[in-house]
């Protein structure tokens, strides 16, 4: 949906309003819209998706309501969830009191977007309060121990390793931190904390957390240890909200990380079709499993349209991907706007009354330059912030007739604004390595995470006979592949191609030479030799790291 009116294709958009004028019409006297008949709602004692089928029906009614101000079904939100909050409180049913689970109980506690989400349209403390509950209730009742990594009993250890299911344990980090926020307990505090602190042991170089599905209480391991499309979906929206609650950069910085990396390295180059898992070293999708050294058989191996033959998850999550990257670059600053994650956009929006424009050129990340073209209704002063990325050594705001100053991660500048300012952001990014668990290093210049790519062939092992889309398996051409070493005197003497700012490039990812070129010693011949790295998101096989001396 979001996709849909963000792009402004006009056929999408109408089946989008088909379909939400459709659920709104359903709607029944009481307000209730779900899955189950009277006699099974709100009073399920086993694994259900009650909740969870409610938050994925409102998280779209509400962007629906967000893109085109739709009143009705605002309102016809609010209605049920008038519903719902009467059925689960402390003085009636729980939602997570039940004998089994199988995973769609505890995804409903995501019902705390919604509630985020109303919370922030209409400022109706309830909502938020009604999100702290579902938090409470989830932690009061241990259900299936593969979904509750982040139930707070379990987050009093600080030093036990998660365990769950990997989707499962990244979104409800957004519920952990919305409960903290609208409490202030200093108990959550300490819960949140010990989650970032497992956390950091679950991620991998190109910015995703592990989970196959499961994270198994494993460190993250490039070779072995994969990871779900609707794990990094869930752990990319946390850092986007933890950016909203917190301001701090490093969670703008994770949150580009993992979409120009690990996300956009699941996606074919045509389009056509994604993994559902992946690891950041990727020598082969061939139906085989790499956390089993490739001898178990396992379909979520390969690039497919649908993945039908596992689950219709990750697909469809796929399309939620760049729609809510956009919705989070720009964010509200108490004196104006603050751009906090970057890439070609358009911003329309309104500062005490006055409408404002930005356009944001660039091929970002790509691209170490932004050009920010303003256009006012008429001129106005307020701050603008720019983030300053922790891997930048600097970063320059050009800009006549401003004041710029240095602020908890930020250029902010101040200036009457007018049609036709133009704001030039540049940004001075090296060469760093990133440390693995497994004592190897990735290369990483600015957002980009850099890999070796793996030459390989097709094998079509699905043809839907339409639109040319197959369930392809990819297959190296040379399955030995030489073991290179990065020497630490060898580290200092990558360097990234010169990039040609391109404009009219559509397809920058796999039509651009962007690479890095260095040195290597190859431990078969003893020899060294230079090799080129690519854009981790423009690879299909890869090698990310590397050991070192």
């Amino acid at each position: 949906m979001r996709n849909a009116f963000l792009t402004n294709n006009k056929a999408a958009m109408l089946k989008a309003t088909n379909f939400a004028h459709r659920m709104i019409a359903a709607q029944e006297e009481d307000g209730y819209m779900g899955i189950y008949g009277k006699n099974l709602r709100y009073k399920q004692e086993g694994d259900n998706g009650e909740l969870w089928t409610q938050t994925t029906l409102f998280r779209l009614l509400l962007g629906y309501y967000e893109m085109t101000g739709d009143k009705k079904v605002l309102q016809a939100v609010e209605k049920a969830m008038v519903l719902t909050i009467s059925k689960y409180n402390d003085n009636a049913a729980s939602p997570f009191k039940a004998n089994t689970d199988f995973g769609g109980l505890t995804h409903g506690l995501m019902m705390t977007d919604v509630c985020e989400t109303l919370y922030r349209i209409t400022g109706n403390k309830k909502y938020n309060d009604f999100a702290v509950y579902l938090y409470k209730e989830f932690s009061t009742y241990p259900n299936d121990k593969n979904y509750n990594d982040v139930r707070y009993e379990y987050l009093t250890d600080s030093i036990a390793l998660f365990t769950g299911h990997g989707a499962h344990t990244y979104e409800h980090l957004r519920s952990l931190l919305l409960a903290y926020q609208t409490t202030g307990y200093p108990e959550l505090k300490t819960a949140y904390n010990n989650a970032l602190h497992k956390l950091s042991y679950c991620l991998l170089p190109g910015g995703a957390g592990i989970g196959d599905e499961w994270i198994a209480g494993k460190k993250a391991n490039a070779d072995s240890t994969a990871a779900e499309y609707c794990g990094m979906l869930e752990l990319r929206n946390f850092y986007n909200s933890a950016l909203q609650k917190t301001g701090d950069v490093k969670y703008a910085d994770d949150a580009e990380r993992l979409t120009f990396n690990d996300m956009q390295g699941t996606r074919m180059s045509n389009g056509k079709g994604i993994t559902y898992c992946k690891t950041d070293n990727c020598s082969r999708l061939d139906y085989t499993s790499p956390h089993s050294g490739f001898t178990e058989k396992d379909p979520r191996y390969k690039y497919s349209p649908t993945h039908s033959d596992a689950a219709v998850c990750c697909n469809p999550n796929y399309g939620r991907n760049l729609p809510y990257y956009v919705s989070n670059m720009w964010m509200k600053a108490e004196d104006g706007l603050a751009a906090v994650l970057y890439g070609p956009s358009v911003l329309s929006t309104s500062i005490n009354g006055v409408d404002v424009k930005i356009n944001q050129q660039t091929n970002y990340p790509l691209s170490d330059k932004i050009d920010f073209n303003i256009a006012v209704s008429k001129p106005a002063i307020f701050s603008l912030y720019f983030r300053k990325p922790n891997w930048s050594k600097k970063v320059t705001v050009q800009i006549d007739g401003a004041s710029v100053k240095e602020m908890n991660g930020y250029l902010v500048v101040d200036k009457k604004w007018k049609t036709g300012d133009i704001i030039h952001v540049s940004f001075e990014n090296e060469v760093t390595p990133v440390q693995t668990f497994n004592n190897e290093i990735a290369l990483q210049r600015g957002a980009i995470v850099y890999a070796l790519a793996i030459p390989h062939q097709e094998k079509t092992v699905r043809d839907y006979k339409t639109g040319g889309f197959k369930d392809v398996l990819i297959l190296p051409t040379n399955r030995a592949y030489p073991n290179f070493k990065i020497l630490d005197a060898d580290l200092k003497n990558f360097f990234r191609s010169h990039y040609v700012e391109d404009k009219k490039n559509v397809d920058p990812w796999y039509n651009s030479n962007i690479h890095l070129t260095g040195n290597v010693f190859n431990t078969e011949t003893q020899k060294k030799e230079t090799i080129k790295l690519v854009p981790l998101g423009s690879t299909i096989l890869r090698k990310v790291t590397f050991k070192t001396n």
